[in-house]
């Protein structure tokens, strides 16, 4: 509807309103989709509601890094990176470090899949970590912080030591479990075990 409203002219207060709420509905969707791990889905929803949010709108802002993930794991790693960057700028504009973190480090992890150079990337990931993750103690952001120890075992998996991957995940494991993000402490469950085997 709100589609076909645009189409047909220049949006009034009720044109808009109902946008809005067609946002905040895909937008709850696409997170429900992107938490049980179909990201087909989510992906979908999580663009459409991107889209239908105004520009300045924190909730668009807010649900970019996990679009951005969703685009990866569906092979769109340049959507992915598109959505991500303008993640990364606005919660820099809004001076918004916990926001920041969680672009940045979405952003090393599709960065892991996409890249040419994994030393170069694996030095992105240990310069970054090293300045988000006491940002992200001190705010006690068990979810970023499940993150940042996920990319940090990356590194370490990547480079065959695994007794300190193991170690990263059981920590990314701790702060997944504390932050209550099922998807994150499954993941990271398996890849534990695989590091400990």
């Amino acid at each position: 509807a709100y589609g076909y409203l645009d189409e047909l002219g220049p949006l009034d207060e009720h044109g808009r309103e109902l946008g809005l709420r067609a946002a905040v509905r895909l937008s709850s969707a696409g997170r429900r989709a992107f938490g049980r791990g179909d990201m087909p889905a989510a992906a979908n929803l999580l663009r459409r509601s991107t889209d239908l949010f105004p520009e300045d709108d924190r909730r668009r802002l807010e649900q970019l890094p996990s679009l951005g993930e969703a685009m990866m794991e569906i092979g769109e790693f340049a959507w992915g990176e598109v959505f991500l960057e303008e993640a990364v700028n606005g919660a820099t504009a809004l001076s918004d470090e916990r926001l920041r973190a969680d672009a940045l480090l979405t952003r090393l992890l599709v960065r892991h899949h996409a890249a040419e150079d994994l030393s170069a990337w694996r030095a992105e990931v240990e310069r970054e970590t090293a300045l988000v993750i006491p940002l992200l103690e001190l705010r006690e952001a068990h979810v970023e912080l499940a993150k940042a120890w996920r990319m940090v075992a990356f590194v370490h998996a990547t480079s065959i030591r695994w007794e300190a991957a193991a170690a990263a995940q059981q920590r990314a494991l701790k702060h997944a479990r504390l932050g209550r993000d099922s998807r994150q402490e499954a993941r990271l469950s398996s890849a534990y075990a695989y590091s400990l085997c």
